[in-house]
């Protein structure tokens, strides 16, 4: 195809695609005319797309022109959109279409693309299969018409067959056949796809092929594609990706927004709107750098929502045109952790993709208290943030259930502020710890032991708290009336359900009791520690005994000592402050008598043992 258009570009300000507005800058015109040739077609019809006139608007659809900028037919959506306007055709027409070079369009509903007689660069040839009024246009995002010339066969021209065998080491992978007019020439493919390779055509063979009288037979040479392997990196950190893509296609890499390396965030910017660096792969093992600029936030945390385990990804859409990494995600029906803050004061600062109405919004817990919320944005994104303080030693901080794949968290990070006031930390105590939800029941033992995860106040409930120490063969009992949070507690009352009051924090010792306010113990033969739980003895006697089987359950109170070969199963309790040895002549047979190593004796010798849950020295 020879191409004759002519036109004058008037630039009144740089012809950019602006990806953040999705438009072409204003001012751009060009004066076009209808001079252009096909071998073996002549000149029915032009039209300019770039003019108000009624007659070459679309009828219907949703492509618009562009008033005052002079774009042409123009597509200023997402993803692709159409148009139809009135312009004649007839069978075996063709219809050579000018677009802008930055985009082409996608279909039209009247024709075939071509490709033999498209040789030009912002051009596009479909040969037309029906005779119709209109035509539709179908339009990338972005793309736009400029003009379209109609042509129509030429009677007096000759024409001849044509086959193309695309030969790959001398077999055949493609074979393209056609009438082309005599004189005139047809389009050699650079690259093709066939039976899912991609090929190249060799160095050398000739991009047209002239057609003459006759039968036109070509054999043009192509070579495979290869498979390029690349590597991307940053000028900061760790950060790496690496893939494969084949020979002269893209390279896309997906980078997140921020990256934090010594404590200070580094960005890197959107590439028009997107997260998404593309390069050609034209060599193998290709070391890509992508270049991040410090910023002055610094920050604890941040992570890619993405990227935490538990949550659903959201890669397409919006998200993935707007989000950090190409990428966003969604917790589900259930909280997701994505990290622990100890106690203080912090600034949570996020991005959430979400449409301006429905989809919910963000939410971030600690624990079961909501510490940061946003209301619903835009439908690209939505930045958010919040000011908190945590009272307790370890909070897990969670991405709020809920959400879908149009509504979803992008990144989030997390930085240190100064420490909170006294004021602030008691309103965060009262938020964190809410005293008329922490209850305790003792049952009809009259025993029991609690793990609490709070600093409590026994003093005015009616029950009596002991810290527990051991040295391995007895468990000594320290009466308490308040304990810090972390903390395994004996409790001894009626049996009923207690209300204990929460402090923001004690000095008592903590003694010996271990436990978990969230995970239960269970008995694994291989652990490093033999684990004692509080029981009872035929005596209501209460004592510790070893856990040979089952679970302690979370919340719950035991002794963790190293492992013993030794078969003791049972340790006594003393009370801190009682003298609990008593001399005593003999030991009734039906007592319940073990010496020191916690063996059971049947016939007492002189010496140390405990009788019923008391030490006692027989002589």
């Amino acid at each position: 195809m020879k191409k004759t258009f002519t036109y004058l570009r008037t630039l009144l300000v740089s012809l950019l695609v602006l990806g953040a507005t999705g438009a072409w800058a204003a001012g751009y015109t060009r004066t076009l005319n209808d001079e252009i040739t096909v071998a073996g077609y002549k000149f029915k019809a032009f039209y300019d797309f770039q003019t108000n006139t009624p007659d070459v608007l679309p009828t219907s659809g949703d492509l618009r022109y562009r008033e005052g900028g002079i774009w042409g037919l123009h597509n200023f959506g997402s993803g692709t959109r159409s148009a139809t306007a009135t312009i004649p055709v007839a069978e075996k027409d063709i219809i050579v279409i000018q677009h802008y070079s930055s985009s082409t369009i996608s279909t039209i509903d009247r024709g075939t693309l071509d490709e033999s007689l498209t040789a030009a660069a912002g051009y596009q040839v479909y040969n037309i299969t029906t005779t119709a009024d209109d035509i539709k246009f179908t339009i990338a995002r972005y793309g736009g018409l400029i003009a379209a010339v109609v042509m129509e066969k030429d009677a007096d021209a000759e024409s001849a067959p044509y086959t193309i065998n695309y030969l790959n080491g001398g077999s055949s992978v493609k074979t393209v056949t056609g009438e082309a007019v005599v004189g005139g020439s047809v389009v050699t493919e650079a690259s093709f796809v066939a039976d899912d390779v991609k090929y190249f055509r060799e160095d050398g063979e000739p991009a047209t092929l002239d057609i003459v009288s006759g039968t036109n037979t070509f054999n043009v040479s192509v070579r495979q594609a290869e498979n390029y392997s690349w590597t991307a990196s940053s000028n900061v950190g760790t950060y790496t990706v690496s893939g494969s893509t084949i020979e002269g296609e893209n390279v896309n890499i997906s980078y997140p927004l921020y990256i934090l390396d010594g404590g200070k965030l580094w960005t890197k910017a959107a590439n028009s709107s997107v997260f998404n660096q593309t390069y050609v792969a034209n060599e193998n093992n290709a070391a890509y750098e992508l270049t991040y600029t410090e910023t002055d936030i610094e920050a604890i945390f941040y992570t890619e929502a993405e990227d935490v385990a538990g949550m659903n990804i959201v890669n397409s859409g919006n998200a993935e045109a707007r989000s950090s990494q190409r990428a966003a995600a969604w917790a589900g029906s259930e909280n997701v952790v994505f990290t622990t803050l100890p106690a203080g004061k912090y600034k949570l600062v996020g991005s959430y993709y979400s449409p301006t109405s429905g989809g919910g919004h963000p939410v971030i817990y600690a624990g079961n208290r909501i510490i940061v919320e946003a209301t619903t944005g835009n439908a690209n994104a939505t930045s958010f943030n919040g000011e908190f303080v945590l009272a307790k030693a370890n909070n897990d901080i969670a991405f709020g259930k809920g959400g879908g794949k149009t509504a979803a968290f992008d990144y989030v990070y997390i930085q240190k502020l100064e420490d909170p006031t006294p004021e602030e930390l008691a309103e965060a105590t009262k938020a964190d710890y809410d005293a008329d939800n922490f209850t305790i029941t003792i049952g009809s033992e009259g025993w029991a032991t609690v793990y609490t995860d709070r600093a409590l106040d026994f003093s005015s409930t009616g029950l009596t708290a002991y810290t527990a120490t051991t040295d391995g063969t007895t468990v000594t009992l320290t009466e308490v009336t308040e304990v810090a949070a972390g903390t395994g507690v004996v409790l001894k009352g009626d049996a009923k359900t207690y209300e204990i009051p929460v402090i923001e924090s004690s000095d008592t010792e903590k003694g010996q009791l271990k436990g978990s306010a969230t995970a239960a113990l269970t008995f694994d033969a291989e652990a490093a520690n033999d684990y004692y739980m509080l029981v009872l003895n035929s005596s209501s006697k209460a004592q510790f005994k070893k856990l040979s089987s089952g679970t302690i359950a979370a919340g719950k109170a035991y002794l963790a000592i190293a492992k013993s070969t030794e078969e003791a199963r049972v340790m006594n309790v003393v009370f801190a402050g009682t003298t609990a040895i008593k001399a005593i002549e003999t030991v009734a047979a039906d007592n319940n008598v073990y010496n020191l190593a916690g063996q059971r004796v049947a016939a007492p010798q002189k010496g140390l043992y405990i009788v019923n849950g008391k030490k006692v020295i027989v002589k």
